[in-house]
């Protein structure tokens, strides 16, 4: 027979368990990821997660930890969720995981075809590391480093059109970057009078 510290123990531990895999599967439903809720993967996703145990890997922000946790087999189908895997390191570390969705992946590409005359394929952007650097390279560009690449998602989420249109007008093959330009671009009387 067990003794009752003996089963405490057990308690305890089992306690840990749940409260490891609740905090992820809370955090994962809190992205509302509709992929993810179409699918009705929220629970699997979270089980996924908590079995990578990549927690410590995401605070040392390795990128390979996007790609482990974008793969998700569900009902023996192996899916990719690249912008929740983003969401979710970003959510964990914001400085070092940018978000990968339709808006930062246009806007790196339409940069790189603009100022590097250089086409982009979905298969080079679908590298983080790669898409990472590409990121960083166009906020470094619009002069925002100081900004995590959470609040830098949100500055090209919330000027998506401006910042597009800014960058088709730049140069081809430009060596230097006129950041302030873009900042009397945004707020030029014509793109706030096209905004209101």
């Amino acid at each position: 027979m067990k003794s009752t510290k003996n089963i405490i123990d057990i308690i305890k531990r089992m306690w840990q368990k749940d409260k490891e895999f609740i905090e992820i599967f809370d955090k994962v439903k809190s992205f509302r990821h509709e992929k993810l809720q179409e699918e009705t993967a929220e629970k699997l996703m979270a089980t996924h997660i908590k079995h990578l145990r990549v927690n410590n890997e995401i605070k040392r922000g390795d990128k390979w930890v996007v790609g482990e946790i974008a793969k998700l087999n569900i009902r023996n189908n192996q899916m990719e969720f690249f912008e929740f895997a983003t969401l979710y390191c970003n959510s964990i570390n914001p400085k070092e995981y940018p978000i990968m969705n339709l808006t930062s992946v246009k806007l790196v590409r339409q940069f790189y075809k603009q100022w590097h005359g250089i086409s982009l394929t979905y298969e080079v952007l679908v590298d983080y590391n790669v898409f990472a650097e590409l990121v960083n390279e166009l906020r470094t560009f619009l002069n925002l480093e100081t900004l995590d690449y959470f609040n830098f998602n949100r500055f090209i989420e919330n000027y998506d059109l401006p910042v597009r249109i800014f960058i088709r007008n730049l140069p081809v093959n430009r060596k230097h970057h006129l950041p302030a330009l873009l900042f009397d671009y945004l707020y030029s009387p014509e793109i706030l009078a096209n905004n209101n």
